[in-house]
C-alpha cells in the first residue's frame, strides 16, 4: 500500500512539474490537494519537492509570498541533498519570496546565491531559469533607480535566454533595457532598442508585445518633437496593445500613458483634449507618480494659456 501511495505522489508531482509553465493555477490546486490527502504518506524528499513546485507555481501565477518559513526549509534541504539545478531553483524562489515581502537586499542576496549554484559547464544547465534570475535582479535595480546596474543584468538575462533558445525571453530582456536608457535621458538609445524590439516581437508573431514596446517611445518622440512618430506609437499602442477595456480605460499600472498622450496633444495644440488626459492621469488611483505627472502636464497646459493662478496651484 505504501508503494502504491509513493508512486501516486511521484506521478502527481511529475505531472505538476510538466504543467508549471502553462497552467500554474491548475498546479496550485493539484499540489494543495496532494498535500491535504497524502502528506502523511509522502517521503521527506517528496514533501520538499511538493513545496518547491508549489512555490514555483505561486510565483508564476503572480500570487504574492507572505512568509519565508517554507522556502527557507526547502532551500536548506536542497543545499544538502539537491542537484545544482534544484539548488539554483530553490534559491531563486527564496529570492522571489523576499521580493514580495519588500526585502530587496535579501532578495538580491538570494538571486546571487542562485547564480552561484548554477553549473553553467553542465550540458543540462537550466539557462532559461538563469535568465529569469538576472531578469528579477534587473527589476529590483529599476525599482531602486539604478539604471546602469539594470542594464548589466538585462544583458546577462538576454545572453542566457539565447543560450536556452528562449526567443521571447531574450527579446523581452532586450526590450526592457529601453526603460533604463530612458531613465538616463539617453533617448537615442531608447529609440534604437524599442524600435528594434518592437520589430523583433512582430517578426516572431508577438503582435501585442510589439505594440506595447512602442508605448514608451510615444513620450520619447514628443520630447524630441517628432510628432509623426509619436502619433504612430500612440495609435499602435492603443489599437494593438491589448491594454484598454471597452470604455477606453487603460489597465491598472499603465495610467502614465494618459500623460504621454496628453503631452502629444499639447504639442499638437489640442489643448482641451490634452487637459482631459492630464486630469485622467491625475485622478487615476493613488499612485504618486501619476499625480505628479498629471500636475506637471497641467502646469505645461496653463503655461500655454497664461493662467498664472492655475500654474501656481498645480
Amino acid at each position: 500500500m505504501f508503494g502504491c501511495s509513493d508512486r501516486r505522489a511521484t506521478s502527481v508531482l511529475n505531472h505538476a512539474d510538466s504543467l508549471l509553465s502553462t497552467h500554474p493555477d491548475t498546479v496550485l490546486v493539484m499540489l494543495d490537494s496532494l498535500r491535504a490527502e497524502r502528506s502523511s504518506d509522502m517521503s521527506r524528499r517528496q514533501k520538499m519537492r511538493l513545496e518547491l513546485l508549489r512555490a514555483d507555481a505561486q510565483n508564476k501565477a503572480f500570487v504574492n509570498f507572505t512568509t519565508d518559513s517554507v522556502m527557507r526549509e526547502v532551500t536548506a534541504y536542497y543545499d544538502a541533498h539537491g542537484t545544482a539545478q534544484e539548488r539554483m531553483r530553490a534559491h531563486y524562489l527564496l529570492g522571489c519570496t523576499y521580493r514580495d515581502m519588500g526585502d530587496a537586499p535579501r532578495a538580491l542576496e538570494c538571486y546571487h546565491d542562485a547564480i552561484d549554484k548554477a553549473d553553467t559547464t553542465s550540458a543540462d544547465c537550466d539557462y532559461k531559469l538563469l535568465s529569469r534570475v538576472y531578469g528579477q535582479m534587473a527589476v529590483l535595480f529599476q525599482d531602486a533607480y539604478l539604471p546602469y546596474n539594470q542594464i548589466e543584468q538585462l544583458k546577462k538575462s538576454c545572453h542566457y535566454a539565447l543560450k536556452a533558445k528562449d526567443t521571447l525571453g531574450a527579446i523581452c530582456s532586450y526590450d526592457y533595457m529601453g526603460s533604463a536608457y530612458y531613465l538616463l535621458d539617453d533617448y537615442d538609445s531608447c529609440i534604437i532598442i524599442n524600435e528594434k524590439s518592437s520589430y523583433l516581437f512582430a517578426k516572431h508573431g508577438y503582435k501585442i508585445q510589439s505594440a506595447r514596446s512602442l508605448g514608451l517611445l510615444s513620450s520619447v518622440y514628443v520630447d524630441k518633437n517628432d510628432l509623426n512618430n509619436a502619433k504612430r506609437c500612440i495609435e499602435t499602442y492603443e489599437r494593438e496593445g491589448g491594454v484598454f477595456d471597452q470604455y477606453g480605460n487603460i489597465e491598472k499600472g499603465r495610467e502614465i500613458f494618459y500623460y504621454n498622450k496628453g503631452m502629444y496633444l499639447l504639442s499638437c495644440n489640442k489643448l482641451d483634449s490634452a487637459e482631459y488626459y492630464f486630469r485622467k492621469t491625475l485622478s487615476s488611483g493613488v499612485d504618486k507618480n501619476n499625480k505628479v505627472a498629471g500636475c506637471n502636464g497641467l502646469v505645461e497646459l496653463y503655461g500655454k494659456l497664461g493662467n498664472n493662478d492655475s500654474i501656481a496651484k498645480y
